[in-house]
């Protein structure tokens, strides 16, 4: 019995024994990653997808914003075309792509060296975008004082273009024509 006695007595002793500070503020979780040797590993794995998800979406909208300012003929500008695909068929509306090729007619007119291919390709596609919103207004019977208003808009930003570029004047005619206020009246 000797030996009951010894064990009893060196367990009162550890009993009496003050848990260290260590122990005290990070004894559980110590035990818990021994007890749990995966666990570790999935929370950073978790964090690195979430990082790596997080650059991702970080560079698709850095993209998306730098393609905005494309032109054709750069780099970006197929991006920007399939973004404004994206925005047209969630929202029903051409507006978006109306607007850019406003800017585009805008931007390309302050070039340089006026590339008169991409210059006409930009204003064919403008005249056919606000003639279709015409028709899609027309068949939903709803007057849009916004889309008037962007196009009155539009008008006046081509009418400074052609006054301070008129060598570009005939080629931005039919964006001209198509932003016209009073040919709008007419097709009614």
């Amino acid at each position: 019995m000797k030996t009951q006695e010894y064990l009893d007595s060196l367990k009162s002793e550890y009993e009496k024994t003050e848990a260290t500070l260590h122990l005290k503020e990070s004894g559980w979780g110590e035990l818990s990653r021994q007890m749990d040797p995966f666990r570790p590993l999935r929370h950073s794995w978790l964090r690195n997808l979430s990082i790596v998800l997080a650059v991702f979406v970080i560079f698709l909208l850095g993209t998306y914003k730098i393609a905005l300012a494309a032109l054709p003929g750069d780099i970006l500008y197929p991006v920007k075309l399939l973004s404004e695909k994206i925005i047209q068929e969630a929202s029903g509306s051409n507006q978006i792509v109306i607007d850019h090729r406003a800017s585009e007619i805008v931007g390309l007119s302050k070039e340089q060296e006026t590339n008169s291919q991409d210059l006409e390709q930009v204003v064919t596609e403008y005249t056919e975008n606000v003639d279709q919103a015409k028709q899609d207004l027309e068949l939903s019977g709803k007057p849009s004082i916004n889309f008037q208003t962007k196009l009155d808009e539009q008008h006046s930003e081509f009418e400074r273009i052609g006054q301070e570029h008129p060598e570009i004047e005939d080629e931005i005619q039919d964006a001209k024509d198509a932003s016209d206020r009073e040919e709008h009246e007419l097709d009614d």
